[in-house]
């Protein structure tokens, strides 16, 4: 177990150093200027001010914009016949530190649309994506427990098995996005006489109560959209059970196949299942960005998309940190899942 907390905490900070150092790359060559949006965020423009490009400059300074890009600085000899490269070390009074201790700090800077900090809309908006997550994991978990067992159960009756499978296929092959867009229009107003919810935005806060309103149509179609995938898994999660040497060794004991298979192979089975669940969660953080844009909700996924339409990338450079460290997290959730209820995985990653 050590020896895998060590491993999930090396993954976690090679992936954040990682993601850290892709977007300050990134951050150098963007066609924006920090400073001025600083500026702009405080209502400080060249027309209104005089002294702007006074201003502008000490904004650069304040902001560490002005310093060298990183710890070293290089520089070429011109007295010498062949070129000869030079270093002078610079200390820590340049941007690639400052910008690792404001992200160390999270502090991603100002959006650019409304000069409010970026990490705090993040977080914001994580809390509606959080819920929506949560609550489709939690549902697919009961209904493919529940529904897995009936299937388990009336596996001789050829008939039901088939009209059961037919209509998990039927549901499984319609897109979210067009469920999605069939909730909207049917349910979301009046004209057709079903107003289950509502998608406009206005006067929206984000208590828990107001936050379950709007995401349950989000957990619908995600749970409409993969709960025949995790069924099926879970089926034949309980199918390779039945082959090991546990199973046949409870059945010479005289139990009965069904109790057999309740008390010891649909447990395994389904916590195996459900790390399958929780590697999965990267999936929902991107249907998220088409649900969240379709039902009008505040999360994640619209913050993203509206993000890159305007051009806001301190709010996407902190979106893509968080998630990306959010991802290796579930991941290894579900990896210590997996090793927890097979042996071979157990073995693989030392648990």
């Amino acid at each position: 177990m050590l020896n895998w907390v060590i491993k999930v905490i090396i993954k976690v900070l090679l992936t954040g150093v990682g993601v850290l150092h892709i977007l300050y790359i990134i951050n150098q060559f963007l066609p924006i200027d920090q400073a001025t949006l600083s500026l702009e965020s405080r209502g400080v423009t060249k027309s209104a001010y005089p002294n702007y490009n006074d201003l502008y400059q000490l904004e650069k300074e304040k902001l560490g914009l002005a310093d060298p890009p990183f710890y070293v600085g290089i520089g070429i000899r011109k007295d010498t016949k062949v070129p000869i490269p030079t270093f002078k070390w610079i200390g820590l009074q340049n941007r690639y530190h400052h910008f690792l201790v404001n992200v160390l700090t999270f502090d991603f800077g100002v959006s650019r649309t409304d000069g409010k900090s970026a990490m705090g809309k993040v977080f914001k908006s994580l809390s509606w994506t959080s819920v929506y997550v949560l609550l489709s994991i939690f549902f697919i978990l009961i209904l493919t427990r529940y529904f897995g067992s009936v299937l388990t159960q009336i596996s001789k009756n050829k008939g039901k098995t088939n009209t059961i499978n037919t209509l998990l296929i039927i549901f499984y092959s319609i897109p979210e996005f067009w469920i999605a867009t069939l909730m909207v229009l049917f349910f979301s107003s009046n004209r057709y006489g079903i107003h289950l919810f509502s998608i406009a935005s206005y006067g929206v806060s984000s208590n828990l109560v107001d936050i379950l309103s709007r995401v349950w149509p989000m957990v619908l179609c995600s749970v409409i959209g993969s709960l025949a995938y995790f069924i099926f898994m879970y089926i034949e999660n309980i199918k390779e059970e039945n082959q090991k040497p546990y199973f046949r060794g409870a059945l010479a004991k005289g139990l009965s196949k069904n109790d057999v298979i309740k008390i010891h192979t649909s447990p395994n089975a389904f916590f195996v299942m459900a790390g399958s669940i929780i590697n999965s969660i990267p999936g929902w953080l991107g249907g998220s960005i088409i649900l969240e844009n379709i039902f009008n909700v505040p999360g994640l996924g619209r913050l993203l998309f509206f993000s890159f339409n305007s051009g806001d990338w301190q709010v996407l450079f902190a979106i893509v940190f968080l998630v990306s460290v959010m991802t290796t997290l579930g991941l290894a959730i579900g990896d210590l899942i997996h090793a927890r209820y097979n042996p071979k995985t157990n073995q693989l990653m030392n648990i």
